[in-house]
């Protein structure tokens, strides 16, 4: 079951990049962006010195709080290959895969 889950959710992913989403960063103010939820997903807590958030919004499909690296648009991605899925615990895996040059 973890290897046929984990295989859907890649092609899913493979199926977004597939639409050449544009990308778009811009900055917000740390109150202004606490009033947004969904900005914080996956941000687990921000330093309290922040006070500009770094916006990550993939036109159409999501947009996040981030700090790291990322692409102009998702067909910089390439294509995304499964590797490998393990199992961490009942409720935690782990999903290994590579990338392969977009052309």
């Amino acid at each position: 079951m973890i290897l046929s889950l984990s295989k859907k959710i890649i092609d899913e992913a493979n199926e977004i990049i597939k639409k050449d989403l544009p990308v778009d960063i811009y900055y917000k103010n740390i109150e202004e962006a606490k009033k947004d939820p969904s900005l914080f997903k996956l941000a687990m807590e921000f330093p309290h010195e922040v006070k500009e958030l770094r916006i990550v919004d993939i036109k159409g499909f999501d947009a996040q709080a981030d700090g790291g690296c990322h692409v102009k648009s998702l067909k910089e991605i390439g294509k995304i290959l499964f590797l490998e899925a393990v199992n961490k615990g009942r409720n935690n895996r782990r999903i290994y895969f590579t990338l392969e040059d977009h052309e």
